[in-house]
């Protein structure tokens, strides 16, 4: 629920860059292009050019700030509606039928858990392993950093195992202090 709007900006920074990087490219005003289904249109033209297409030019363009991006009006959303309605797997998901990234099983295929801060924001100060690399089947410990654009950042302690049985006692032995942050 915190995200929306961080998201809503993230996206509108995007669609502004590749705006940009298609006019620059067409040698049009970014007034006369608009996006849809993650395509630039030029509307005069009817030319249109991919997101992904449009990357090479568009990392040569600064982000706008994204407290002052503008927004979408609501009532132009579109994309997640029209991406349902193509859905066909909706009869697989309900009886059990799809796959997903959870069912697959590789040979010699280890699992991860991450214990994260219990506040958003938050950071490992410090943490010790060594009770952790004590549960059986437990591989390794180690922190994974924070990445990402000012909120989108989520840093913790990683630990490895060749089975999934025993993550949740490896990842309460562990003996972190969280760093919690502004919340």
């Amino acid at each position: 629920m915190s995200n929306y709007l961080p998201l809503r900006q993230a996206g509108a920074m995007v669609r502004t860059v590749m705006i940009a990087a298609a006019a620059r490219q067409w040698g049009v005003p970014e007034s006369e292009c608009t996006t849809l289904n993650s395509e630039v249109l030029h509307t005069t033209s009817s030319r249109r050019v991919s997101y992904g297409a449009l990357v090479p030019a568009a990392c040569s363009h600064a982000l706008p700030d994204f407290k002052t991006v503008k927004l979408k009006d609501p009532s132009q959303f579109h994309a997640h509606r029209e991406t349902n309605n193509r859905i066909s797997t909706y009869a697989d998901k309900c009886t059990g039928a799809a796959r997903f990234g959870l069912d697959v099983r590789l040979p010699g295929m280890v699992y991860a858990v991450i214990a994260r801060c219990p506040t958003f924001g938050g950071t490992p100060a410090k943490f010790d392993a060594t009770k952790a690399l004590a549960v059986p089947g437990v591989l390794q410990v180690f922190e994974v950093p924070a990445r990402g654009y000012r909120v989108f950042t989520a840093g913790g302690i990683a630990s490895w195992r060749h089975r999934r049985g025993p993550q949740c006692r490896a990842s309460k032995a562990l003996q972190i202090t969280w760093n919690h942050g502004p919340h």
